[in-house]
């Protein structure tokens, strides 16, 4: 085949390439018996550089047809060469790298070629080369073309192969992507999109990471993010999947907080806000995820400075209103949430322009109405949007209520009317159970709820009448995960001896008795906490167990330790059903007792022996239970001998 052969189908590849005809291309090379023949001698003589680059330049228009890429693999021995060879001209080189790169575009073995030849050192020095020459000359467009392929050949190489990243880390990949990027207002679009698709590759495999987060390549990349809108929406994205995967790396929070990283975030978010396009709320919410991650981190929050505080206070406040999605308003509330953590940021929130605390009791009260909650269908499972931005509004509230004198301030605006509103929309019906979905707001209701019934009896008194956050503080028994929460409730709001006959009389008739069996069929704490909870309730409260530690490892270490009320109600109760004592000695005879529940327990037949009918008890109760009773005369712990020996007077 002579050379007039050659540009004659170099002619035709061209035209078939250009009207995307992939067909074409294969059936040009598999028609001419004597082409692979010609492309080995083509590539053999490199005294006739035109020849030679006419060669490259077929390989490379062949190499768009997948059917072709397997046996053009031979050319890449001697493409691998041509990336060193610096006498070839700027136009082979070009040919060259779009060679290699069209052979090896999702072609595994096409690069373990490469690899195998040492051709992927050879590619990142070439790309460094063209590099230097785009730096130090007047601005070119052959010259940021020459970049562009190169760095477009770069991305096919190494893109999901980590042994090829691994050679091209190895040969230098991360100092020469932050070296280009470093050029950044002067690079075109596309060139910065392929820099960006270079890096998402890269922070796609671990071992990277930390030398990527070591480098300047995390500052330089803010740049696509606060300047989005002039760049394409790939740009943003491979910027935000760079981020986001820097993210998991250890000590990566902190880097990206300490980065600009925050105020680029909040960039994007915003610019989402007022456009119309799809993609564009795709990326707020990739931006979204991130600002919430990096916030919730203890090390981050830590370097965030008071001017990115107030910039980020300021954008929440602006999405927190009706008018914005669900989702965006979830993110301001758990933004608010995470700031709410440091005591400095949490007196900001309140004095910030915008009334965030007014608006995040203003959106709980307007969720608080809805019988229906929107689930969002198209993902693993079905997400309820609302019950997530609940959630989020009850985190920020009770992060902000921490400080006694803020939780006044809360008060003041209404703040525990609202909470206890919402139980209303949260309670299932009779035959129901609560929904999988809500039982994390109800978790975070009841123990907001707890922190502002420990204020004082007048803020109990508001939580503790509503009728219906009673039924479901009493219906969480059916829930494991909730328990414990409720539990604690009502051990605070039976502290006040004021409220108790009232508490008393309305929790009997919706299913106390049954609240408190439910209860010690459970572990030791939850037992714990029912048996002081009925004493508490029905005669007698013990604090000798300490209950609210128990059952509440969450619980902010504050200024609210100590007890409201500690005395106890001498009311005799009425007799109690079987069912309960049934329970109550169940526990007491199993193998091994923890002392608490034994105590508790004691203390709890004392009171039911106390009552109109406790003259009956000695027929109720077992002979194993009385056995058990004397013998817990000579137990160990003085307060369980004192109560056994109260207990067998009644026996």
């Amino acid at each position: 085949m002579d050379v007039l052969e050659l540009k004659s189908i170099l002619t035709e590849l061209i035209n078939a390439s250009a009207e995307d005809q992939p067909a074409k291309i294969s059936r040009l090379y598999h028609d001419n018996p004597k082409f692979s023949h010609a492309i080995s001698a083509g590539l053999a003589d490199t005294s006739n550089e035109s020849t030679l680059c006419d060669t490259v330049q077929i390989i490379a228009e062949l190499g768009k047809s997948e059917e072709c890429r397997k046996s053009l693999e031979p050319c890449l021995n001697a493409l691998a060469a041509f990336l060193r060879d610096e006498s070839l001209s700027a136009e082979t080189f070009h040919q060259v790298f779009r060679a290699v790169g069209n052979i090896c575009y999702e072609n595994d073995s096409g690069r373990g070629i490469l690899r195998d030849v040492g051709g992927i050192p050879n590619l990142v020095g070439a790309v460094g080369k063209w590099l230097n020459v785009w730096k130090e000359s007047v601005f070119s467009v052959d010259q940021t073309r020459m970049l562009t392929v190169s760095i477009g050949c770069l991305c096919n190489v190494i893109e999901g192969n980590v042994p090829c990243q691994t050679a091209a880390v190895t040969a230098g990949l991360i100092k020469l992507l932050s070296d280009v990027l470093a050029e950044q207002p002067h690079l075109p679009p596309s060139l910065y999109t392929l820099l960006l698709a270079a890096l998402s590759s890269l922070t796609g495999h671990a071992d990277f990471r930390p030398a990527i987060l070591n480098s300047q390549l995390v500052t330089i990349t803010l740049y696509s993010l606060q300047f989005a809108d002039g760049l394409p929406t790939e740009s943003t994205e491979y910027a935000l999947d760079f981020l986001t995967d820097l993210s998991v790396t250890d000590g990566g929070l902190p880097v990206l907080a300490t980065s600009g990283v925050v105020g680029a975030l909040i960039s994007v978010i915003t610019a989402a806000t007022v456009s119309t396009e799809e993609e564009s709320r795709d990326l707020s919410k990739k931006a979204e995820n991130l600002l919430v991650e990096i916030l919730a981190h203890s090390d981050s929050l830590s370097v965030v400075t008071i001017e990115e505080t107030n910039h980020i206070l300021s954008a929440a406040a602006e999405w927190l209103v009706e008018e914005c999605e669900t989702t965006l308003s979830t993110t301001a509330a758990l933004v608010i949430g995470n700031l709410a953590r440091d005591k400095s940021s949490c007196d900001r929130i309140f004095e910030i322009t915008g009334n965030i605390p007014v608006k995040l009791l203003g959106l709980l009260k307007r969720l608080a109405v809805f019988d229906q909650y929107e689930v969002t269908e198209g993902e693993a499972e079905p997400v309820n949007r609302q019950a997530q931005l609940q959630y989020a509004l009850l985190s920020a509230l009770k992060n902000l209520s921490v400080d006694e004198e803020l939780r006044l301030r809360l008060v003041a605006l209404g703040g525990v009317e609202v909470m206890v509103e919402i139980s209303i929309g949260l309670l299932p019906q009779p035959e129901s159970e609560i929904e999988k979905a809500l039982i994390p707001v109800v978790a975070k209701l009841l123990t907001t709820l707890r922190m502002y019934a420990r204020l004082n009896e007048s803020v109990a008194r508001l939580v503790g009448s509503r009728l219906e956050l009673l039924q479901l503080v009493l219906r969480s028994c059916e829930v494991r995960a909730l328990l414990a929460e409720a539990i604690g409730l009502l051990l605070v709001l039976s502290g006040y001896s004021a409220l108790r006959p009232s508490l008393r009389g309305d929790l009997r008739k919706i299913g106390l008795m049954q609240f408190i069996i439910g209860a010690l069929r459970r572990s030791v704490p939850e037992q714990v906490g029912a048996l002081v909870l009925a004493n508490a309730l029905l005669g007698k409260k013990e604090d000798c167990s300490q209950p609210e530690e128990i059952l509440d490892p969450f619980r902010h270490t504050d200024n609210e330790t100590e007890d409201v009320d500690g005395g106890t109600d001498c009311d005799h109760p009425e007799d109690l059903n079987q069912s309960l004592l049934t329970a109550l000695t169940t526990c007491l005879l199993e193998e091994k007792v923890d002392p608490a529940v034994m105590l508790n327990g004691l203390l709890l037949l004392e009171t039911i022996a106390q009552g109109k009918n406790g003259s009956s008890l000695a027929v109720t109760l077992t002979g194993e239970i009385v056995v058990l009773i004397r013998q817990l005369q000579s137990h160990a712990d003085e307060r369980i001998r004192a109560a056994a020996k109260v207990l067998d007077k009644f026996l």
